[in-house]
């Protein structure tokens, strides 16, 4: 979901680098509803452009009830 040239400006510029672990909340339809961030990378801009880049792309194969429905999740990604 994620490419090298997504790299935000300002973390190149100050030098910033690390990994980010998220939390998304999945919608029945696939898609991101909420993206948090459980361990931060030290970079605001590095946080906050995963969450904006997850919410964006990511798609998800839907949960499913016990009656085949659609049903929201949550999903941890690192």
């Amino acid at each position: 979901y994620v490419r090298d040239n997504d790299y935000p400006h300002e973390a190149i510029r100050r030098h910033e680098q690390g990994r980010v672990e998220v939390r998304l909340r999945v919608r029945a339809d696939g898609r991101v509803a909420t993206c948090a961030v459980r361990a931060s990378s030290g970079s605001a801009a590095l946080d906050r452009q995963t969450c904006e880049l997850l919410s964006e792309r990511a798609r998800f194969e839907p949960a499913r009830d016990r009656a085949v429905r659609s049903v929201d999740r949550e999903q941890v990604a690192a």
